[in-house]
């Protein structure tokens, strides 16, 4: 074998080695759920059948919320920033302190607005909002988190000016509190998914919060000076790492937003006829049309209700309320600890959103629900987070298996250039010894000669 077909076989052979261990060692796709999952399967559990529905429906759903959550009612939340952290002394620190929170400094109220929800009433005899004096407030957080309205150092922020995203403090000490306090199963005498209800709903709001980071990503951000919203990129590996291997936080964002649709099905009826803006008929008009619209597209969603399948099994719906709403309250209480003010502000308005979600669901059939602005503003703004998660998880499929595409095109072509220069490194061969063969035949025919 001569030096060229030696050296076009080491180079077939070298890409064919190359290709098989770089398609072996290649990294895996998110975990597919719901319409992507095997739906071949005997029996399909009621979250998978509702991840199904969910995907049908959210695209218009979150198009709804996205243009309610930029009018100014949605926009400001009520919260004070500076409560004292109980739980560490030391807290983390967020970079370069490139995290301040930027206050609505026009702002100002002397009544709060109260949402009713009672479903036993008639539509025409309920009443939907009460206007009602500072002074004259009371609790209406029914003991799930400290209600923001009677805390005389809370500012009124603006979600829009202070937004979800990377932003380099490091939140894993107050994660893995919050995990402590949401797994205590030492709390419930017998076993059952009940024992799990809390720590499922916190995972999917993790799961969430840490899409919204991998979506709004920013690299070397202890080098900048300075940073515009432009600089922000999708970090489709940081999703992967922190949601998408991760099978059980891929069914807890789908398990948490299942409640949440759960929790608007109680009130959606309700959301059309509140006053948004009782000084501007014509914004308060636009905001119920658009809500019209928006329980339109929810309540496509059917079964949510079997959510619930199994929870109350060996618990009463009462009693599991009574068990986990001291620890969800010792949860929130641990915002206080986070050292970034924008992360604690977001953080903020997704518990909220998450306590009012669960005093929804949690409140007796036939009892009256009082909602408090800073409520209703931080539920539909988490379940707007929560289909935007939704969203960007099926564009991390998109954007996966487009690359897997790719890169099983770039493999075929690799290996059909192996396979060709393996063959042209046997034809290379062939020849020259074919060209061997026939320059010794006249020599043979010369030494016959001669004898």
């Amino acid at each position: 074998m001569n030096i060229c077909s030696i050296i076009l076989l080491l180079a077939g052979l070298g890409i064919g080695v190359f290709v098989y261990f770089t398609t072996l060692f290649d990294q895996p796709m998110s975990y597919k759920y719901g319409e992507t999952s095997d739906q071949n399967k005997a029996e399909v559990e009621p979250l998978e059948a509702l991840a199904t529905n969910i995907y049908k429906e959210n695209k218009n759903i979150n198009s709804l919320l996205k243009s309610l959550m930029t009018t100014k009612f949605f926009r400001i939340f009520r919260t004070n920033l500076l409560r004292d952290c109980e739980f560490f002394k030391k807290k983390q620190k967020c970079i370069l302190g490139k995290c301040p929170v930027y206050e609505e400094e026009e702002y100002n109220i002397t009544h709060i607005k109260t949402y009713i929800v009672n479903k036993t009433l008639d539509s025409k005899t309920q009443e939907f909002t009460k206007h009602i004096p500072i002074e004259e407030y009371v609790d209406h957080s029914d003991g799930w988190m400290v209600d923001e309205h009677l805390d005389e150092e809370g500012s009124f922020l603006d979600i829009q000016k202070n937004p979800e995203r990377f932003t380099g403090y490091n939140g894993s000490i107050i994660w893995n509190e919050i995990n402590k306090q949401t797994q205590l199963n030492h709390n419930f005498s017998t076993p059952g998914p009940h024992q799990d209800f809390l720590y499922r709903i916190v995972s999917g709001l993790h799961s969430s919060i840490s899409t919204h980071i991998s979506k709004f990503y920013l690299d070397d951000i202890e080098a900048r000076e300075n940073f515009s919203l432009i600089d922000f990129y999708t970090n489709y590996d940081i999703f992967y790492e922190r949601v998408g291997k991760y099978p059980d936080r891929v069914k807890n964002l789908f398990y948490i937003y299942g409640f949440f649709l759960d929790a608007l099905n109680h009130i959606i009826a309700n959301l059309p006829h509140y006053t948004y803006y009782a000084d501007d008929e014509s914004k308060n008009q636009r905001i119920q049309n658009r809500m019209q619209w928006f329980g339109h597209y929810v309540s496509k969603i059917k079964n949510t209700e079997k959510i619930h399948d199994g929870l109350y099994n060996d618990i009463s719906k009462k009693e599991l309320a009574e068990k986990i709403k001291p620890m969800f309250r010792n949860v929130t209480e641990l915002l206080n600890c986070i050292a970034c003010d924008v992360c604690k502000f977001n953080a903020r308005i997704q518990f909220v959103g998450v306590a009012t979600m669960l005093k929804i669901l949690f409140t007796e059939e036939g009892k009256k629900v009082v909602l408090s602005e800073n409520e209703l503003v931080g539920l539909m703004n988490t379940i707007f987070r929560l289909s935007n998660s939704i969203k960007w998880y099926e564009e991390q499929q998109d954007h996966e298996a487009g690359e897997a595409f790719f890169k099983t095109m770039m493999y075929c072509i690799a290996l059909a250039i192996a396979v060709i220069l393996i063959i042209l490194a046997i034809m290379v061969h062939c020849i020259s010894s074919s060209r061997k063969d026939e320059e010794r035949v006249p020599l043979r025919m010369q030494d016959a000669l001669r004898t």
